[in-house]
């Protein structure tokens, strides 16, 4: 369990580090399996605003996720981190 924690906290970094390089389909992933991995099910009201769009389809992200049985979030995160960047870790 420890070491599956050293992971998820070196992926976050990872991302956070190379943010830019990421698709904007990734970092909503992202965004949302980060979210249930720390916060658990999406429990904020959906942002509004017209030109709020980005923020709209990241909370969309996060509130899909709320349907999954999703036994280990964080996991989850560093498999699609893995699956987009197979080589990141150790970076």
């Amino acid at each position: 369990m420890i070491k599956e924690e050293i992971v998820f906290s070196d992926a976050c970094l990872y991302v956070k580090e190379h943010i830019d390089s990421f698709s904007d389909e990734q970092k909503v992933k992202l965004y949302a399996l980060y979210k249930q991995s720390t916060i658990g099910d999406c429990n904020i009201e959906r942002p509004g605003g017209l030109f709020n769009w980005e923020r709209k389809k990241m909370w969309d992200e996060w509130e899909n996720l709320k349907e999954k049985d999703i036994k280990d979030p964080k996991q989850m995160y560093t498999n699609y981190l893995s699956g987009i960047r197979d080589n990141w870790y150790g970076c």
